[in-house]
């Protein structure tokens, strides 16, 4: 019997029941082609399946042509993609698990480029993260999307779909209609409080007309907007009570905000929100709601975490669906009770929701086998054809996967670590306090070696010498990257040093620092938030047009806000020129002005870094099999680091 008695007890919601309180929430992983679902779909939600959840929220089917936003969004609204649907509702349901799918039109948080037709919405007024006025739909137009959300129910039916959810939270139409801060017509759809719901009750009645008795109809929300003016806890209590009293919905799915300014971050939040950041607004809800299930969302990583919100009556239904997208056997490993086994989410939305935003196919950090299941899931990882000696030099999150997958798939492994401890340079981004939670790729990597008896050896440095003397069959090289600083910059007054020695505690940096973004990503942003904890005046430069320009999307908006509260002075579009004594000349980039800070003691500098390929080079023709990856063959990030190793030891 499982330790988690409620999270593994099974629930009605309408017509249909679920084994368990575990469910992946709807979200776009840019999979589809020209509006067509494909076998990724299938693949990567049948892995879900297989690994033992409950239920699984499709992506959004787009209900209408006006609101197809991409290339890779689901066309909704189109019959031909039936056959698609049934692939991807097949393989789920032939693991036990369920399948809803969603229901979305967007109205004005996209853009007409997108579409090739005018955006539409209650009002013209436009979102203030997509900044195009809206058309104000027309008493005709309402009518028609209605009617579309029951024609993609009905497409949704034909597709094999155990339930459908309507989207009517982070600001989409739905909520546009429901909320006084997007909604100021004087019509029947706008105004009263019963007008403003009118549009949600209307698109229920289509749906539950659609899908008949035997799909599961349901809503999902936002519990509060986070925006001036906007929908808060209190309205969404009483719209909920509204919308379960229509007696046609089977349960209401609680998430949080729109697109418009800093809300828009608490969407996916990450590792800088702390876990079940939003879960009271579920129970708020639910406070309310007596006679259907309330789903709940947001930084849920843990079972033991979600067993207490279903004890704490906060909700009925958990949607852990990063969680199970790192780690898709995170349902069957916690009813086992290996909870030491799973591989957690460390939020860090680099794999999944940044790639998403870039126009790519999500992924993840920690797990990149995400969207290529056919090859790479449960069930591919054959037994290498012979078994070699392979040793893996260097043990940052690059040589730790390839030694966990070679291991796997029966190699002799030996690991060799120069430094006192695995990790590399996560433990080193794991040493800030905002980004402690990296060190969960070291934690599951280091458990993973344990369990499937890699021999480690720390305080080891890999030479060509002695590698020759133990004659390996195969070598990974995996011993990361060095920092380079720039050149001309030495005054002998203020220390030049590179951000890594900072985080070591090599050097004193002073009360005065200059933190330099070459790097566009947290290693500088995030040192800079540090150091200015610890009472140190910064100034952050960088020649980018913004700090932390590659941070993913939604997370830099907390990060932007962070260095702000901070009090840090951040100078974009501009270089540091030279110094004289504790004077720092700085240039702007474009203007070619000149401005000197003055007593200086440090300048912090996060920007190219070399890979430490010596070794790859000096073992070529002396081991019948050299490999290199990860920051050893081109410095990148963590994702790049974690996909080579797993490719790499795939192939050996």
């Amino acid at each position: 019997m499982s330790s988690l008695p409620n999270l593994f007890s099974p629930l009605e919601i309408g017509p249909v029941v679920i084994r368990n309180r575990i469910a992946s929430s709807a979200h776009v992983t840019n999979f589809a082609l020209d509006g067509y679902p494909t076998k990724r779909h299938a693949y990567y939600l049948a892995e879900k399946a297989k690994g033992g959840i409950g239920l699984i929220i499709m992506e959004a089917m787009y209900v209408h042509p006006s609101t197809h936003a991409r290339r890779t969004a689901i066309a909704g609204y189109d019959p031909e993609i039936i056959p698609d649907l049934n692939r991807v509702t097949s393989m789920v349901q032939e693991h036990g698990a369920k399948i809803f799918v969603q229901l979305l039109h967007m109205g004005r948080q996209m853009v007409s480029a997108e579409s090739r037709l005018p955006i539409m919405a209650p009002s013209a007024i436009p979102s203030q993260s997509k900044k195009e006025i809206p058309h104000a739909m027309t008493e005709v137009e309402i009518e028609e999307i209605i009617k579309a959300f029951g024609a993609s129910a009905r497409i949704a039916r034909d597709g094999g779909f155990d339930g459908v959810e309507i989207h009517g939270a982070h600001g989409y139409l739905i909520q546009q209609f429901l909320s006084p801060h997007t909604n100021k017509r004087t019509d029947q759809w706008g105004g009263s409080f019963d007008n403003r719901l009118r549009f949600a009750l209307r698109v229920i009645d289509e749906v539950k007309e659609a899908c008949g008795p035997d799909m599961a109809v349901g809503i999902r929300i936002s519990g509060d907007e986070f925006t001036d003016g906007g929908l808060t806890l209190d309205d969404m209590q009483q719209i909920a009570v509204g919308l379960e009293g229509t007696g046609k919905l089977d349960f209401i799915n609680v998430s949080q905000c729109n697109y418009d300014g800093l809300s828009f971050a608490t969407m996916i939040p990450d590792m800088h929100f702390p876990f079940g950041s939003f879960v009271y607004l579920a129970a708020g809800i639910k406070s309310v709601v007596s006679n259907i299930p309330v789903f709940t969302v947001g930084r849920i990583i843990d079972p033991s975490h979600a067993e207490k919100i279903l004890a704490d009556n906060q909700a009925d239904v958990v949607c852990m669906t990063r969680a199970t997208l790192c780690d898709p056997e995170m349902p069957n490993k916690a009813k086992e009770d290996r909870l030491d086994d799973i591989r957690y989410c460390i939020g860090c939305n680099q794999g999944c929701v940044g790639m998403m935003h870039r126009g790519f196919a999500i992924t993840c950090t920690q797990n990149p086998t995400v969207g290529l299941e056919s090859e790479l899931g449960s069930g591919t990882m054959a037994p290498a054809p012979v078994q070699k000696r392979v040793f893996v030099i260097g043990g940052g999150p690059a040589g730790m996967e390839a030694a966990r997958v070679a291991a796997m798939r029966g190699h002799q492994v030996t690991l060799w670590e120069k430094q006192n401890a695995l990790g590399g340079n996560v433990l080193l981004a794991a040493a800030i306090p905002a980004r402690q939670e990296l060190s969960g790729v070291v934690r599951y990597l280091s458990h993973e070696l344990e369990r499937l008896g890699v021999q480690i050896n720390l305080n080891t440095e890999g030479t060509a010498q002695r590698l020759e003397e133990e004659r390996p069959e195969a070598v990974i090289v995996a011993t990361g990257a060095r920092p380079v600083l720039p050149d001309g910059l030495a005054s002998g007054v203020v220390k030049v040093v590179p951000v890594e020695d900072v985080v070591q505690g090599k050097v004193t940096v002073g009360d005065r620092v200059i933190l330099v973004d070459d790097d566009g990503h947290y290693r500088a942003t995030s040192v800079a938030e540090s150091l200015a904890e610890q009472e140190k005046e910064v100034t952050l430069i960088t020649p980018r047009t913004i700090e932390g320009s590659d941070i993913v999307q939604i997370s830099w908006i907390t990060q932007h806000t962070r260095l702000r509260a901070a009090g840090i002075t951040i100078t974009t579009g501009s270089a540091v020129a030279g110094t004289e004594g504790r004077s720092v000349l700085v240039e702007d980039l474009y203007s070619g002005e000149e401005t000197v800070l003055e007593d200086i003691d440090t300048i912090v500098i996060a920007g190219v870094r070399q890979a430490r390929d010596e070794l790859f080079s000096e073992l070529q023709g002396k081991i019948p099999e050299i490999y290199v990856i990860g920051d050893a063959m081109a410095p990148r990030s963590i994702l790049e680091a974690v996909r080579e190793g797993h490719l790499l030891a795939r192939k050996l």
